[in-house]
């Protein structure tokens, strides 16, 4: 079961929708990293996400993506990854 959290902790997530501009193969890891354009005035966001189980390169981009954009930067495979996103059982939930 996953762990509940009360409304202070929801309010500190920034949530936000954003399409994806371009994919590329992460080069130590099975895994694709996004580039997510989040709309005028702001920086675009860097991902990595293992979605090849479910997607090409080529079907991700244009796709409308959520997630979770203010969490701390971490590497993954030496790439930095700015973000979380969350899929239900396949990664094909993923969409809206």
């Amino acid at each position: 079961m996953m762990q509940e959290i009360n409304t202070k902790d929801f309010e500190k997530l920034n949530i936000r929708v954003g399409k994806i501009k371009a994919v590329k193969q992460h080069e130590k890891l099975p895994d694709y990293i996004l580039l997510i354009d989040l709309g005028q005035a702001e920086q675009d966001m860097q991902i990595v996400a293992d979605l090849k189980d479910g997607y090409s390169m080529d079907e991700l981009v244009g796709k409308q993506v959520i997630f979770v954009e203010n969490l701390k930067p971490e590497l993954v495979g030496d790439v930095e990854n700015r973000g979380r996103y969350k899929a239900r059982g396949d990664c094909k939930g993923f969409w809206f």
